[in-house]
């Protein structure tokens, strides 16, 4: 399971879905029989494509929190749902993407860290 997370990640997100189906078949079905389930599992992670960005950007994310804590959500991203929240500017300049053609917009609200 960790390598399907860490070294294949985004580049095949079935990975994990391999991974866990194979413990679980280990978990139900239990040796020697599961063997197979656990070779079939190996072989799928072996050949699948390779992709650590989802354990760069989570340690990325990380080291932000921990040098800014303490840093404001922008106003874009605020909830804007109440009278006092949008006279405060709350939701003010926000992009819903999925109403963007693109299906996602840039986002330049938050400071540079």
């Amino acid at each position: 399971m960790i390598s399907a997370s860490e070294d294949i990640g985004m580049a095949d997100s079935r990975a994990l879905l391999i991974a866990d189906a194979a413990a679980t078949a280990v978990e139900r079905v239990g040796l020697p029989e599961a063997r197979i389930n656990l070779a079939h599992a190996t072989v799928y992670l072996a050949k699948a494509p390779k992709s650590n960005r989802a354990y760069v950007g989570l340690g990325a994310a990380e080291e932000a929190v921990r040098r800014s804590p303490t840093i404001a959500v922008p106003a874009p991203l605020r909830d804007g749902s109440s009278a006092a929240a949008k006279r405060a500017g709350h939701g003010s300049g926000y992009r819903y993407p999925h109403d963007d053609q693109r299906g996602w917009v840039p986002r330049t609200t938050f400071p540079k860290l």
